[in-house]
């Protein structure tokens, strides 16, 4: 993958950001990461198959360096502790039916069991922590899979939340705005037996989708481009008075409402966040280009 500068950014920060990426590309074709097998498939892909073809713009990385060096101020403060039982930036491999699994752990202390996995994030995504839970949960486990078969124990998974965006003066306004700057939550840890099912079927479809040609490719769901379904509006005046997901239903509840020609039916059509924004396969994404097409 290579960065392009049209932001037109200073050549020193997009030098920095270059190296980066530099450091990450031996990663492109070798396995499946925990990373790649959490993502959509089509994502997931798209991206191993064309890595060196991808480019996105400096701009858009700079969130992810900014977690970078959150991670590297963390790192620094337990490198050189492996004789206590401490590891940074572990990096572990697995071998399953032919195919490497690989992760790598921010934080791992042997003596105690523990796996500390760091975000750094804004303060939205601890909103919004219930949806991505699930996500957690996996990440986490499969970490846990991953020193379990390398022959170090784990009994405790948490996620440290560092957030970026945090004003204390709004600490204790929103009961779901949080309290402090960070947040430590424990995450459960699921039966080996399910670990070990997800992921070789995991990595099986990944193989086999990996053969097949682009537009044969599964669609992103709703939930994985990041879009909420298209709403239907009964308005009047501008304002909604109920919102339903099938325009038949919004026209059956005027009718049996018995409402006027002064109300009307709006339908808003949610934009796929992760795609306009997040998204590097989007230009080399059929299903993408389709929907663009069709507005």
């Amino acid at each position: 993958m290579s960065l392009t500068n049209k932001a037109g950014m200073p050549a020193i920060l997009y030098e920095a950001l270059c190296s980066l990426e530099a450091n990450n590309e031996h990663l492109h074709n070798q396995g499946w990461s925990v990373t790649e097998i959490l993502e959509p498939t089509r994502i997931a892909v798209l991206k191993k198959k064309y890595a060196p073809k991808l480019e996105i713009d400096a701009i858009d990385q700079m969130a992810s360096a900014l977690g970078t060096a959150v991670h590297l101020l963390l790192e620094q403060c337990h490198k050189g502790k492996e004789d206590l039982g401490i590891f940074v930036e572990k990096k572990v491999n697995l071998e399953i039916n032919g195919v490497i699994l690989s992760g790598k752990i921010d934080y791992y202390s042997q003596t105690d069991g523990l796996i500390v996995d760091y975000k750094y994030q804004n303060v939205q995504s601890w909103v919004n922590i219930q949806d991505k839970l699930d996500y957690l949960t996996w990440q986490l486990n499969l970490y846990k899979y991953l020193l379990h078969k390398n022959n170090y124990p784990v009994k405790h998974l948490q996620v440290l939340f560092i957030f970026k965006d945090f004003r204390e003066y709004e600490a204790g306004k929103f009961k779901s705005y949080p309290e402090t700057l960070w947040k430590l939550i424990n995450i459960e840890s699921k039966p080996e037996e399910e670990i070990e099912y997800f992921v070789t079927t995991r990595l099986a479809e990944l193989e086999y989708y990996r053969q097949l040609p682009e537009k044969d490719l599964p669609p992103c769901s709703y939930k994985a481009k990041w879009q909420k379904p298209d709403s239907y509006d009964v308005c009047k005046n501008g304002k909604s008075i109920h919102s339903f997901l099938n325009e038949e239903y919004a026209y059956t509840f005027m009718q049996r409402n018995n409402l006027d020609s002064s109300y009307e039916i709006v339908k808003t059509v949610n934009k796929p966040k992760r795609c306009e924004r997040y998204c590097p396969v989007k230009d080399i994404c059929s299903q993408y280009l389709k929907e663009c097409q069709n507005g």
